[in-house]
């Protein structure tokens, strides 16, 4: 399916499906493919799903899905670019749900709480819209992968982010039960981008910043000339979520249930 353009000033902070090759957006899209065991036979609620590839995954394997976002240039993109008969998308703000108590069989919201003013408000109101058995999905920054530099730039448009012991204090005022992974790209694949040549020769003379126009094509071709990846190779399946070293993790997912 092709996909309509987006504006790209307003959607800098917007993980997009024009921007596949990225590792952001495989990162993301890695989230979704660890949520798809859960949704099976599911009304399932995809909080800030922006625009909306995520919510057509899941849709592919639960009842009914419905995806909601406060751009309603994401919402429109959303619904001209992904179509099924279990779909819809919708414009809404994450702290006032315009849904029925017990709407849903299972809620997620990926990337989305470290931008919301009220977290608790948002929280209190996926609650509200779970049913007594419905399960909740989240994921979000690791504050302390943040702080410790090894994320290349600190966000901007994040109005707060959280350490493992802060969010699983967060989560467990509205759920009893609280399980919290890790996510962070495999280490083998990111020692061999940190070996690009790209990065270690040519970006100290690149003061102009050139190398960004080189195309895909050239950048793999000198990659691969050295034995090593460019950000273009990374899938999905390059991202590790595990219980493994949480607190030096690239982001949480966190999967609750048995609300309060």
């Amino acid at each position: 399916m092709g996909h309509r353009r987006l504006n790209e000033v307003k959607f800098q902070e917007r993980v997009t499906p024009l921007k596949d090759h990225t590792a952001v957006f495989q990162s993301h899209y890695a989230t979704y493919k660890f949520a798809v065991q859960f949704v099976k036979g599911m009304k399932v609620l995809d909080a800030a799903s922006g625009t909306g590839y995520g919510s057509a995954l899941l849709s592919q394997y639960c009842d009914s899905c419905v995806g909601i976002d406060l751009s309603s240039e994401a919402i429109a993109y959303a619904r001209n670019n992904y179509k099924a008969g279990n779909l819809g998308f919708f414009v809404m703000d994450l702290m006032s749900l315009g849904f029925q108590n017990e709407s849903f069989g299972v809620a997620c919201s990926f990337q989305a709480i470290e931008h919301v003013k009220d977290c608790e408000l948002h929280l209190s109101e996926i609650s509200r819209v779970l049913s007594p058995d419905g399960l909740f999905l989240l994921s979000t920054p690791n504050k302390d992968f943040s702080l410790s530099g090894a994320s290349p730039v600190l966000n901007i448009y994040h109005v707060k982010e959280f350490t493992l012991n802060e969010l699983d204090r967060l989560l467990r005022r509205y759920f009893n039960s609280v399980e919290i992974f890790g996510q962070s790209l495999d280490k083998n694949i990111r020692s061999s981008l940190e070996q690009n040549p790209l990065k270690k020769q040519v970006a100290r003379f690149d003061v102009l910043n050139l190398r960004k126009m080189m195309s895909s094509w050239c950048r793999r071709r000198l990659a691969n000339a050295s034995g090593t990846l460019v950000e273009e190779d990374i899938s999905f399946k390059d991202f590790v979520i595990s219980k493994d070293d949480l607190r030096h993790c690239e982001n949480f997912v966190a999967v609750c249930k048995d609300k309060i």
